[in-house]
């Protein structure tokens, strides 16, 4: 039985290559193991240890206050 999502978030992390540039993946809250895995190889935040990463509360029904939420020094 699947769990309902409760929670969406957008994973964040930055291009080492020029350090402006970003990439993004969203996640919606429960996740399985492998939709965790995959949004952060979309991520791009597999295999880098010192790049900068965040995490942003893009929706949340149940604690609508949490939305636009930036999560600093964030894991998942």
């Amino acid at each position: 039985m699947e769990q309902q999502k409760t929670m969406q978030i957008e994973l964040i992390t930055e291009n080492s290559t020029t350090g402006v540039d970003y990439y993004y993946a969203e996640l919606s809250l429960p996740a399985a193991d492998a939709e965790i895995r995959d949004a952060m190889q979309r991520a791009r935040i597999t295999g880098r240890q010192n790049a900068y990463q965040d995490i942003a509360i893009t929706e949340c029904p149940l604690l609508p206050e949490l939305v636009h939420t930036r999560l600093q020094a964030p894991t998942i």
